[in-house]
């Protein structure tokens, strides 16, 4: 099995069933058939986890169990057994919970780590980081994919296309940024840095565009586009 690979196609046709089915960027396409990340095309209720577990009906499970049952909770980012060395966020406040997926039913190239926080009104977020194989322009698609999204706005948002618009972070990193009915989200690219083993660069060696995937996700009834925006230039 191989890491996630954005469909295009799907991206653009089911944007109002990826927010319906609360996952959003978590529900895109893999390259493989079997995979245990992808939404099943023209459905809002069955969306599935990273780790490879069905999702429940949200909200709720996401903020406790980023990756369902197919997780281990894990003291460390060391423990994760990930292909690729994790960008700790550790500027912010000390996680609730740290997960990756079960290395005994999950494979390497398919292993991320979510770490799970709550705010200071006690709030839950989550952060995500998993390898992707796709391109920055597959990432902006949805905000994208209309036309006049080229010039910025004056907080340096590309408002293009309803709920998803493109805001420059940490000093200039494009992210996609969206607000759907359950769930804002700020997801953005950062180069992959693999592990030095031989199972490691085995596990990424036929991807074309492996990339570092991180996502900031909370409810949107308390998780404001602007506290995702605070939170990823924070990490």
């Amino acid at each position: 099995m191989t890491p996630r690979r954005r469909n295009v196609s799907a991206v653009a046709i089911g944007l109002t069933v990826l927010l319906a089915a609360v996952l959003l960027t978590i529900g895109t396409s893999r390259d493989d058939s079997k995979s245990p990340t992808s939404s099943p095309q023209g459905s809002s209720s069955a969306a599935q986890l990273p780790g490879g577990a069905e999702a429940p009906e949200p909200p709720g499970y996401i903020w406790t169990d980023p990756f369902g049952p197919k997780a281990v909770e894990i003291s460390s980012a060391d423990d994760a057994q990930t292909a690729f060395e994790p960008d700790v966020p550790d500027k912010l406040p000390d996680p609730t919970k740290a997960e990756t997926a079960d290395p005994s039913q999950v494979s390497m190239a398919n292993r991320g780590i979510a770490w799970t926080y709550k705010d200071s009104a006690g709030s839950p977020y989550i952060v995500v980081e998993e390898i992707f194989n796709a391109t920055q322009e597959e990432l902006e698609l949805p905000a994208t994919h209309k036309s006049g999204c080229s010039t910025p706005d004056e907080s340096g948002s590309y408002d293009c296309a309803g709920s998803f618009s493109i805001k420059e972070i940490r000093g200039g990193v494009r992210a996609l940024l969206s607000q759907g009915p359950e769930v804002t989200t700020v997801e953005w690219f950062e180069p992959l840095n693999v592990k030095q083993s031989e199972e490691a660069r085995a596990a990424i060696a036929d991807l074309s565009h492996p990339v570092l995937d991180v996502r900031v996700m909370g409810p949107t009834d308390s998780f404001t586009p602007e506290d995702a925006v605070d939170v990823a230039n924070g990490i």
